[in-house]
């Protein structure tokens, strides 16, 4: 009787085991469904903001790290289990706390990335006009510096530098101007002198690339 006993109580443990074994991989799974579609989420959001391959892949991990740091790795991981579970309603609304961190995080890096991106793109604007004007080759081809913000604090006044950043972060004239109580009219005369203190530098440096090569 003994035996028999035993041999049952062991039989259970083996039942408790393996059912706590494949909770614990539906679990697992469940989080993946929950990743994969909070990726895919996250993809579109970056498509429509003009945010490429491989940068988007980029913004995803920043997300999630924003997310994991302000959650801890086990909410994170029970989030997503609940996303590959019930699906993602819970996560893309603002009425709930975690939509909010979520939308918040991803509004975040979105607006980082097309800040450098737009920062990116003024310098090679500007460099290629200069560029040309000079019949250099462009930007690319002769390295043009790549830090804005390093050629912004070396050529420009405080309030220059401020006009500078703020259109590239896509502020408009009169908002500037509403924020400094100023004319659009006065900001865009100080925008004038600041691009025109910016290429004086632009060149120099092109001139400076052309004679080193």
């Amino acid at each position: 009787m003994d035996a028999w006993d035993a041999a049952l109580a062991a039989q259970a443990d083996q039942l408790t085991t393996n059912g706590n074994s494949l909770a614990d991989h539906f679990s697992e799974s469940m989080a993946q469904v929950g990743y994969d579609r909070m990726e895919r989420y996250l993809n579109r959001a970056w498509n429509k903001a003009g945010i490429a391959p491989p940068q988007d892949e980029d913004c995803t991990q920043s997300v999630f790290m924003v997310l994991l740091q302000r959650w801890g790795r086990d909410n994170f991981e029970n989030l997503a289990t609940h996303v590959g579970r019930d699906g993602l309603s819970t996560l893309v609304t603002r009425e709930s706390p975690v939509g909010l961190d979520f939308l918040r995080a991803l509004d975040q890096i979105k607006k980082q990335t097309q800040r450098q991106m737009s920062r990116q793109t003024f310098l090679a604007d500007e460099s290629n006009a200069i560029a040309a004007d000079r019949g250099y080759a462009g930007p690319d081809e002769i390295a043009m510096g790549r830090d804005m913000e390093q050629i912004i604090r070396a050529s420009l006044a405080p309030r220059e530098a401020d006009l500078i950043r703020s259109t590239i972060q896509g502020d408009t004239p009169s908002e500037i101007a509403a924020r400094w109580g100023v004319s659009a009219k006065t900001v865009s005369n100080v925008k004038s002198e600041a691009l025109n203190k910016l290429r004086v530098v632009l060149g120099e440096k092109l001139d400076i690339d052309f004679r080193g090569q």
